[in-house]
């Protein structure tokens, strides 16, 4: 491809999102919403190691946004 020869990996800029989310799940859990729910189960599935930390903030973040 001609495309190919005018990629150069000195041009490719990679952007990492570090951003921290506001939010505290513990004190999500406490509402009486489906956040609320959203949040306990989260933090179950945190609790039982089925998934890392920075893997429930993803979940938090997407599944909020979700529901709002």
């Amino acid at each position: 491809m001609q495309l190919n020869k005018f990629i150069l990996l000195e041009n490719i800029i990679k952007i990492k999102d570090k951003t921290i989310l506001n939010y505290n799940l513990k004190e999500l859990i406490n509402n009486t919403t489906l956040k609320g729910i959203f949040a306990q189960e989260l933090l179950n599935e945190l609790e039982n190691k089925n998934y890392s930390e920075e893997e429930i903030n993803k979940i938090l973040e997407i599944g909020l946004e979700a529901l709002d």
